[in-house]
């Protein structure tokens, strides 16, 4: 008899989106949903479940930007990602600060009156009986009361540090990545590109996402290079930044050090998504870099830079 394979996490998801229809609770660790550098692509698929929901018209109404097509720019040329001909009713993604759109899926469960979330609230621990995780034990950080919440569900969406993880005392493994990442807001401009900018080169890698009145732009950088990147102010990096998009060098003569932030990239996975009482999703599971499939294209297409260069895979500076 042949075996069906499971995948992973299947053990867990579909008891857990039976739960979420019944209702629940929402813990969120802090007051807002606002965190700058947050990923913001939302995907045709995410936004055919939308309309599902009957959310779609609420989303079409937050900032965004759409793109039909994303075009990467090399040395040598460019490759062009067209999304015209998915299936569904809408062919592009959409470019969304994240925050808007939590807001929204937060407002949307409000609604509901079998559904609560608690903001400002952290987990410290979690209710366990019988060899099953029951609930969790949180803090509310306004007043720093303790309370617990019972669940027959526990879904843990707290991040590539989780709480949740380290107290079931799970541990991913995890594999090497060649990159870190520099987020900066730099100015826009009139004559700028209206659509998202993707720029790889032999001597670094520039993705600029259009936020209307400023563009939000991760510098891909060698691993661990950070403080190099940093040093006399941030000069290298406004060369760096400068030289993939030099439509920007003037103005970037008004950032420092001071405006950059460093996103160390990470990948990893757990063996296991789950177990009794409770499942781990998203980057609590398996931890992604948020520039995994444009890093294969750059590495398959960019020469090895030469000897004494700053190479982004490798993070040698000259």
């Amino acid at each position: 008899m042949r075996r069906r394979r499971r995948r992973p996490g299947g053990h867990g998801a579909r008891p857990a989106a039976g739960q979420i229809r019944r209702g629940g609770s929402g813990l969120e660790k802090y007051p807002d949903f606002l965190r700058d550098f947050r990923g913001d692509t939302v995907h045709a698929s995410t936004l055919n479940l939308l309309d599902q929901l009957s959310l779609g018209d609420r989303f079409a109404a937050l900032p965004q930007q759409r793109e039909q097509r994303l075009t990467m720019e090399f040395d040598d040329g460019a490759i062009t990602e067209d999304f015209s001909r998915l299936p569904g009713r809408h062919q592009h993604i959409a470019l969304v600060p994240q925050w808007d759109f939590l807001n929204l899926l937060a407002n949307a469960a409000a609604e509901s009156p079998h559904f609560h979330l608690a903001q400002h609230a952290e987990v410290i621990d979690l209710l366990r009986q019988g060899g099953r995780v029951r609930g969790v034990r949180y803090t509310d950080k306004d007043t720093g009361r303790t309370s617990e919440l019972a669940a027959p569900l526990v879904v843990a969406t707290d991040g590539r540090h989780s709480t949740v993880r380290d107290l079931l005392g799970l541990r991913p493994r995890s594999s090497a990545t060649p990159h870190d990442c520099l987020y900066v807001r730099i100015p826009r401009l009139p004559g700028d590109p209206d659509g998202t900018f993707l720029r790889f080169s032999a001597t670094g890698g520039l993705i600029m996402i259009n936020r209307g009145d400023y563009w939000q732009a991760a510098l891909l950088i060698g691993k661990d290079t950070a403080q190099d990147a940093l040093a006399d102010d941030g000069a290298w990096t406004r060369r760096a930044i400068a030289r993939l998009a030099p439509y920007t060098s003037e103005r970037m003569a008004a950032i420092g050090a001071a405006d950059i932030a460093v996103l160390q990239i990470r990948s990893d996975r757990l063996a296991r998504w789950w177990v009794p009482g409770a499942l781990l999703i998203g980057d609590a599971a398996h931890a992604m870099s948020p520039s995994r499939a444009w890093e294969s294209t750059w590495r398959c297409r960019t020469p090895s830079p030469r000897p004494g260069s700053w190479c982004p895979l490798c993070g040698v500076a000259g």
